[in-house]
């Protein structure tokens, strides 16, 4: 997909989802990126990472994390990134 794909079915259910919780996602976020923004910074926000949130066809339940990773291909948290600059030492 690229990054000015119209939502899907998934993201609108997953946003709706989300309002429970008092967050609104979709509001202005014409693209893919944007949106998986908002959806992670809600998620890792309102600590909703472990909350089972619905299930898969299949019917196992899922958590907002599984069904973000499931949706955007990759993880929810980022790893961190090092800074670099500044750091080294004066030697006297």
């Amino acid at each position: 997909m690229t990054a000015d794909t119209p939502q899907s079915d998934a993201e609108t259910w997953f946003a709706k989802r989300l309002t429970e919780h008092g967050v609104t996602i979709l509001s202005g976020a014409p693209d893919r990126a944007t949106r998986m923004e908002r959806f992670r910074g809600a998620i890792l926000g309102c600590y909703l990472e472990a909350v089972i949130v619905g299930g898969k066809a299949a019917g196992k339940p899922e958590t907002y994390q599984q069904i973000f990773e499931r949706l955007y291909g990759e993880p929810l948290r980022q790893p961190q990134k090092l800074n670099t600059q500044g750091t080294e030492h004066a030697r006297t």
